[in-house]
């Protein structure tokens, strides 16, 4: 299955509006261009309040690769690939200095392998900055980035 990145980013991007009402804001759109504002709500797409998907996609690629949430979001990466991936953001375990990030009183997480069509989720419960990548792809780029907002 192929998919089709900006539809699949604004589809993702769109779900991750658990501003209480508010405008979902987007850190990176496909094709890396600037920052946008995405004027919609979950309810009004049928997502439930506090959810995102990010797609793993057959390119090594987190979509979208940075993100603003609240806090209390719901992540879930889900494969959609032929590759088996990973989610790791565990400080010292990391290829390339800088690829991992967690603001103070965070814990770690690992998904540890993530296959075709699976999935992993986690709920980010303290604010600040997060730089996470795939174990095996890190050197390819896969790396992504979460920041995490106060309601």
């Amino acid at each position: 299955m192929r998919i089709n990145r900006p539809a699949t980013a604004i589809l993702v991007l769109i779900a991750v509006s658990a501003l209480q009402g508010g405008s979902v804001v987007a850190a990176q759109t496909a094709g890396g261009r600037t920052p946008e504002t995405y004027p919609y709500t979950m309810a009004q797409f049928g997502f439930p309040q506090g959810e995102l998907t990010i797609i793993m996609t057959d390119d090594a690629q987190f979509m979208p690769g940075q993100i603003t949430i609240p806090v209390g979001t719901t992540v879930t990466w889900q494969n959609a690939s032929n590759q088996i991936y990973s989610v790791t953001d565990v400080p010292g375990s990391e290829s390339v200095r800088g690829d991992t990030l967690l603001p103070p009183w965070a814990y770690a997480f690992d998904s540890g392998n993530i296959g075709p069509g699976r999935s992993y989720s986690h709920t980010f419960t303290v604010t600040g900055r997060y730089i996470y990548f795939s174990r095996g792809y890190e050197m390819n780029g896969m790396v992504g980035e979460i920041t995490v907002i106060g309601n």
